[in-house]
Order: structure tokens, then C-alpha cells, then sequence
């Protein structure tokens, strides 16, 4: 199949795509399809640290909310319907 040796010329994403300059005609010429999924990686993890980073920085902001929830949500059940 062509899309296991040649995707990474192709799925780079908008501001990493300058990586093809350097890399695509290495993803062209490779044959094996294991260097064109080291290339994706390549390509991705940048994509993957931003997200991860966007993901706790959200889970550490909503976490005290969270908490104030359970906590008034367990006092309402307590207090007012005994």
C-alpha cells in the first residue's frame, strides 16, 4: 500500500509542514514503511505536547470546582433532605 510508505508526505500538519522541506524527500525515497511512521511521530509530537499541556492545565483549573460540587452537592443531601 503507497499510504504506508508515503503519509508523512502528505498529513504533516499546517505549521510543521516547513519539516517536509527536510524530511519529505527522505519519506519519498524510504522504502521501508517503519521510516514513514517514525517521521509521523516525528511530526506529531509537537501536536501531542500542546494538547497534553492543554488538557492538565484545564484539569488543574477545574478541580477546585469540582471539589466546591461535591462538596455542597453531599452537605445539600445531608442537610436538607435527612
Amino acid at each position: 500500500m503507497k499510504e504506508d510508505k508515503y503519509s508523512a508526505a502528505v498529513a504533516c500538519p499546517y505549521p510543521l509542514s516547513i519539516l517536509n522541506l527536510a524530511l519529505g524527500t527522505f519519506v519519498l525515497t524510504a522504502k521501508n514503511p517503519d521510516h514513514n511512521t517514525a517521521v509521523l511521530h516525528i511530526y506529531y509530537f509537537p501536536t501531542f505536547l500542546v494538547t497534553l499541556a492543554v488538557f492538565i492545565a484545564y484539569q488543574v483549573l477545574i478541580l477546585p470546582f469540582s471539589y466546591a460540587k461535591i462538596v455542597c452537592h453531599k452537605f445539600a443531601l445531608v442537610v436538607k433532605a435527612p
